[in-house]
């Protein structure tokens, strides 16, 4: 036999965490984490950004 407080805690929490606020707050979060790991992983100094975009500007032209 189950408590029905417990079913009704977890249905309240359960809507509560899938409210698109919430939804959205979690999207947003998991991105700003994962580029800052993806930017500790693979750190791109500013000259060779600037390099980068030299070169493939000339390229262009």
């Amino acid at each position: 036999m189950r408590p029905t407080s417990a079913s009704h805690r977890m249905e309240s929490s359960l809507a509560f965490l899938s409210s698109p606020f919430r939804l959205l707050e979690n999207v947003t979060c998991l991105f700003v984490e994962l580029s800052i790991l993806l930017i500790s992983i693979f750190p791109l100094p500013i000259s060779s950004l600037s390099l980068s975009l030299s070169l493939s500007l000339s390229q262009i032209y």
